[in-house]
This record gives structure tokens, sequence and C-alpha cells, in this order.
């Protein structure tokens, strides 16, 4: 007979070793999520995180979105970069935490926006736990599957500068899943309507993130067309809680004047880009910087191959539950990878995947030694050939870190953009400025104003719809409000960008503008007004 004070105090030691657990699980995955995260951190920022700083900071000013600036994005990455200025400042030459040691100081908003990017990062490695351990899977597979979500998440080829509407989109997806698996059993309409809401408020941020909405309504049909009452309720949730957050965006965009830019620039073009074939352009699918072969050779190896294990496991192997909604997720994300490209929205499903796989795995090593014999030996093989999937595919994130410690140490210099925008904010004519081609930094870190509603030339570029109209617009926004400084970013000599294809800025810039003697990276063009008259 067990002694009941021995039964008491066994049972504190397990709670205790449970919490250890638990404590030391949370602080591997935010350092983990850190340590991916920290090249992107530290090197200067991308057009990608200018365009949106700088659409935050003219909201901040008054500004209507799809108004006072054109864009393709829905509007709650533009909101979300509201909230981190009005924190944070608009002024990117503010900078925090000293000199970080041997690093160069960093501006306020980038950390503050880089910090928030983790902790959204780290509450979807949260929710992926909860869905892993709702589909009846270990704690320990739940586990792997939080830290491959974090590393992934943040790994520089996938995370693409953070805080982006794609990594955005993880959180509403993911709670999404949760709170689809926890109506499913008896068709609870609360959290139906939650699933529906949050799979729509990832839609508002990132358009392909509707293929999460698309999936659980797939995995639903079949119970709905046997006619159970509990996938009707769950069917008509999802569409309520859509409806509740789409109906006030609608209503909002509407009252302040943008609801007819909200309809055309994210949707509208949108579609017409793509029925014009714009994926096959070098700016789309065709380009070698974000082909799938590329993300998985230099970035993702494990997590694709992990995924595509779990996703054999539940296809032609035993599946407990709803496991298979896994399986039914990541073949309607694979619509986002194949065509929008879209890394980071999928890396939470893949991650599921890739644990479950794994854990299966590990399992059959454990109980037959996967033909080596002994146990140990299987696992230890399982060890050693995923750990060479993932140095051997994680040559880019490597080189990033190299390229972080270089460039923001101690023998670094200034990146081009921040030399230019230095020049900007310290030395050249105050008023307005435009940069021609897809340098939407400069705009942000040298605090100057917009003279245009196209802040980068993605409506203005050859391969795009709109390329007639947007141009005559441009032309019309600089004579209206004549920019002190046009800045010509390097890459205008790209296919589609080149001024010799755009006669008309070509002309004001040689009529009215001298280019700049300073000492300025020889790549870029620099012209301040040379004429008033013009």
């Amino acid at each position: 007979m067990v002694h009941p004070g021995r039964a008491h105090g066994g049972a504190l030691a397990l709670i205790r070793d449970r919490r250890v657990a638990t404590v030391l699980s949370i602080v591997a995955i935010v350092a983990i999520g850190a340590f991916a995260k920290l090249p992107e951190a530290i090197l200067p920022i991308g057009s990608d995180t200018g365009m949106f700083a700088t659409y935050a900071r003219t909201m901040l000013e008054g500004g209507r979105p799809y108004v006072a600036f054109y864009d393709i994005h829905p509007p709650l990455t533009h909101y979300y970069w509201t909230l981190v200025e009005l924190l944070a400042g608009t002024d990117w030459s503010r900078t925090c935490i000293g000199t970080w040691g041997t690093l160069v100081p960093q501006p306020c908003i980038s950390l503050l926006a880089h910090i928030f990017d983790l902790a959204l990062t780290c509450v979807t490695a949260g929710l992926v736990y909860a869905i892993a351990r709702r589909l009846e899977l270990r704690p320990l597979v739940g586990v792997f599957a939080s830290l491959l979500v974090v590393w992934f998440a943040n790994e520089s080829m996938i995370s693409m500068e953070g805080s982006t509407p794609t990594k955005l989109t993880l959180v509403p997806c993911t709670l999404a899943v949760y709170a689809y698996l926890r109506a499913l059993p008896e068709g609870r309409l609360g959290w139906a309507i939650l699933a529906g809401a949050a799979a729509m408020l990832g839609a508002l941020t990132k358009q392909p993130a509707l293929v999460t909405l698309v999936a659980l309504v797939a995995y639903v049909l079949p119970g709905l067309l046997r006619g159970e009452p509990a996938a009707r309720r769950v069917l008509f949730g999802l569409a309520l809680g859509g409806v509740c957050v789409l109906a006030p965006v609608v209503v909002y965009m509407g009252a302040i004047g943008s609801l007819g830019g909200f309809v055309d620039q994210p949707w509208g073009y949108n579609v017409e880009r793509f029925v014009l074939g714009y994926w096959q352009t070098p700016a789309g699918l065709t380009s070698p910087a974000t082909r799938i072969d590329r993300v998985v050779g230099d970035a993702g190896g494990l997590l694709f191959v992990g995924a595509v294990l779990g996703g054999l496991a539940l296809g032609f192997g035993p599946a407990r539950g709803h496991q298979r909604l896994l399986l039914v997720w990541g073949l309607f994300s694979l619509v986002a990878i194949a065509g929008f490209r879209e890394f980071a929205q999928v890396v939470a499903v893949l991650a599921l995947l890739a644990a479950l796989g794994v854990g299966r795995l590990w399992d059959a090593a454990g109980r037959d030694g996967l033909g080596l014999g002994r146990p140990l030996a299987g696992r230890i093989a399982l060890l050693t050939i995923f750990g060479a999937i993932f140095v051997l595919t994680s040559s880019f994130q490597l080189t990033e870190l190299r390229r972080a410690m270089y460039e923001r140490g101690p023998s670094g210099a200034p990146a081009d953009p921040e030399v230019v925008a230095t020049y900007l904010r310290s030395t050249a004519p105050p008023g307005p400025i435009f940069v021609w081609g897809n340098a939407a930094q400069i705009y942000a870190l040298s605090g100057r104003e917009p003279a245009s509603r196209f802040v980068i030339a993605e409506f203005t570029n050859t391969s795009s719809p709109w390329v007639t109209q947007s141009r005559e617009e441009v032309m019309d926004d600089l004579h209206q409000k004549p920019p002190a400084v046009i800045v010509v970013d390097p890459r205008a000599a790209e296919p589609g960008l080149q001024l010799s294809d755009y006669p008309a800025l070509q002309q004001l810039i040689a009529s009215c503008y001298a280019r700049v003697a300073a000492r300025l990276p020889a790549n870029w063009g620099v012209y301040t007004r040379a004429s008033d008259g013009c």
C-alpha cells in the first residue's frame, strides 16, 4: 500500500516537473525564434518595411488608405504599422539600446516592429501546440512543431523582413484552425464563429490567407452532404464569423472615403494582373529568388521534407480524430505557395505535418530500430539524417548572419540607402521627394514626404495592368506637388522600370533637375530641382 503522503509528494513532483518542462520549452522557443530573427533585426530595412512605415506615417498625418497612397494589400497591415509608429514614433533616425555592444545603434521603430513580430510568431507557436494537442498528438510532438514554427517563420528567406502582410496572417489563421477544431465535435456555434472571424481577419491582412477559410469549409462539406446538424452549425458559424469581420471593415472604408480604392486596389487589381499572366513575368513566379526549389534548398529543407513525410503518413496511414484536417489544410496551402509564393503563411501547417511525420518515424525507430537492430541506433540515424538536411538547407540563413555581423559590426559601413537618406535628411533642399523604383525605405529613413501616391513601382512597372494610367497619374502628382529631390533606385535599370521606357519622367528630370555632385553611392541617381519654372 502506498502511503498517502508519498503519493501526494509524487503528484507534486510530477506537477513541478511539468512546470519546469513548460518553462524550459517556452524559453527554448523564444530563444530559437530570436536567434533566427537576429539577421533581419539588425540589417538595414528594405523596401517593403519602408513602404508600410511610410503608409503608416501618412495615415498618422491624416491620410486615407487607397487615397493618399495606392497599395495592393488589404488594410490591416497598414493599421498594424500605424500602431507601431504610434508607439515608437515615425523618426527612423532615433536609435535605442545604445550601440548594442559591437553592433551599430538600431532605430527604435525597427526594434519595436521586430519585437512585435517575434511575439506574434511565439503566439503562433503556442496556437500550433494547442492544435497538436487537440489533434491528440503527444506533447513533445507539439513542442517540436512549435520550435519549427519559430525557426522557419523568422528565418530570413521566409520571413522577408518581418511585420509583412504574409507574416501577420500566422496568428489569425492558426487561431482559426484551433477554434475550428473546438467547434467540430458538437458543432459549437461560438467556436465556429470565432474560426470564421479569425480566418477573415487573416484574409484582410493578406489575400492568399483565404485558403485557410476555404480549407475549413472543404473539410466540413462531407458532413454537410450527409446532413449532419453539427456540420450545418459549423458552416453557418464560419460564414457568420467572416461576415462579422468583413462588414465593419467595408462600412469603415466607406465612411472614410476609401471604399472604392479598397475594392479596386487590393482585390480588383490583383485579379487583373493574375488574369493577364503577371505571375509568369520576371517579377512573378519565374524569378529565381521566389521559386520554391530555392526556398527548399537554401532555407526550408527540413520543414518541407518533414511535411511531405507527415502528409504521406496521414494519407496512407492511420489517423486519429481530425488529424486529416492537417492534410486538407496543407493541400489547400499549396495554392498559396504555388500561386502566390506565400512561404511564411504556410509555416504553421507545414510545421504540424513535419512534427507528425518525424514523430511517427521516431516512434518506429524506438520499436524496431528502423531495421538497424537497435532502437538507439535507429534514433541516432534519424537525428543524423534530419540534422544533415537542416544544416545543408540553411545556407541562406548562415549567409545573412555573416552579412549582418560584417555590415553592422564595428568594421561595417552604412548601407547605400542609409547614405542617401542621410543626405536627404540633413543636406538636401526641403520639400517632398519622389523615388523611382522600389526603394521605399528612402521615404522612411529620410522622413521626407512622398510627392506621389505611388511609393513603389508596383502599379507603374511595365508588367502592371494599370501601367499607362498609373504613369499618367504619377506625372499629375509631380506637377501638382513638385518634388524637391528625385531619387532613382539602381534597380530602375531592370526590365519594366527603365527610365528610357518612361519618357515623361525622363524628360522632367532632364529639364528641371540636376544630378547631385555630393559623395553619394554612384549607382544611385539623386537629382535636386534646378528650375522653378518647370
